[in-house]
């Protein structure tokens, strides 16, 4: 788990620095203050040698990416929307002092960056690409991205990105976080993929018990395909239905409790609480730290709902677990305009919640 983040040059951060991270961390704050990026930034480092990741998040925020055009669309993740400086992303773990990092540098295609761009034109021709070919790739790029990641060990490993390349993505880094978009819809394939993976895995009752928490009364979870597409299906009141029927706010929380029962070592979630009555919030939070604990994951979530503050900070009372719960708030400094992070932890949050919680989520 993550003691630590850092994330410089990237969006819209200058430099922002995040310490004293729990296992479960809700982030809020005004609108404009990057609790997305935020997201975004941990999700790259969670998966740091792939560059068509950045093409991916453009378009999840509604951005086209053309072809030919990459470097415009590339360069919005620069801080400002200028590459001069790197982006650079950091994480301390907590049994761990060497931090884990990835750095994002643009090489203009130019003579001050030639030795870059030959070294590129020689990985692509030890692949196998024509010379020629590789250098109709080289003399048509405008940029081209490098990524260098460092891990737990101290193992540095690169790779580039050149629009329009045929080189193969570097995958040597796992994967090691799952982003959950706002407005993310589960894809029905993915879903019983997972739901198999979870019932292979003996993990179904992490999923049957928060079902519970919006229909008390079901039982019987099963993969089904009566029309040829296999479904969640489930048994109300000695009828067997589609999950799909029961209400989009089940069915946002079995998203993200099966995406936690894959095992990643992140799950970020953006707006959690869309979907889940108020009612509920604090069963879920319940729920969440319970799979959390036991599958060993760091959740970060942000929400623009006071409701689910409040009962992120009951749940985790209640259970006697307050200390691994951790609030953070993101704001803009007065004085230099910069977005900075407030962070509460078990202490911080008891005399908050003695002041109702008054600060600007929304």
């Amino acid at each position: 788990m993550y003691k630590s983040f850092r994330v410089k040059n990237f969006r819209c951060f200058k430099d922002l620095q995040i310490n004293d991270l729990g296992r479960v961390n809700l982030i809020a704050g005004k609108n404009n203050t990057g609790k997305t990026a935020l997201l975004e930034a941990m999700h790259l480092l969670g998966r740091p040698l792939f560059p068509p990741l950045l093409f991916e998040l453009q378009e999840l925020r509604g951005v086209e990416v053309p072809n030919n055009h990459h470097v415009p669309v590339w360069r919005l993740f620069f801080y400002n929307v200028t590459s001069d400086n790197d982006i650079q992303v950091s994480a301390r773990h907590m049994d761990s002092n060497e931090p884990v990092s990835l750095s994002i540098k643009e090489y203009a295609n130019s003579q001050e960056n030639a030795e870059a761009f030959v070294k590129h034109f020689q990985h692509l021709t030890a692949l196998g690409v024509p010379a020629a070919q590789a250098n109709g790739y080289i003399t048509r790029a405008i940029a081209m991205l490098e990524f260098i990641h460092i891990d737990e060990l101290g193992t540095a490993r690169d790779a580039h990105y050149l629009p329009n390349s045929p080189v193969p993505i570097n995958t040597v880094a796992d994967d090691k976080s799952i982003f959950l978009p706002v407005g993310w819809r589960p894809d029905r394939q993915l879903v019983a993929s997972q739901f198999s993976l979870a019932d292979l895995g003996g993990k179904l009752e992490h999923l049957e018990r928060i079902c519970r928490l919006f229909e008390p009364k079901i039982t019987d979870m099963r993969l089904l395909s009566p029309l040829g597409e296999p479904t969640i299906w489930a048994r109300l009141n000695g009828i067997q239905l589609p999950l799909n029927l029961m209400g989009d706010g089940m069915n946002h929380v079995c998203g993200f409790i099966l995406a936690m029962l894959l095992n990643p070592r992140y799950l970020l979630i953006d707006e959690i609480e869309n979907g889940i009555h108020f009612s509920l919030q604090s069963e879920v939070w319940k729920a969440i730290g319970q799979v959390a604990r036991e599958l060993d994951i760091q959740v970060f979530a942000t929400t623009h709902s006071l409701e689910m503050i409040r009962a992120a900070y009951e749940a985790f009372s209640e259970d006697g677990k307050l200390d691994e719960f951790r609030y953070h708030r993101l704001y803009r400094s007065r004085k230099t305009g910069e977005i900075k992070a407030a962070t509460y932890n078990e202490l911080d949050m008891e005399a908050v919640a003695a002041f109702d919680f008054d600060h600007e989520v929304r």
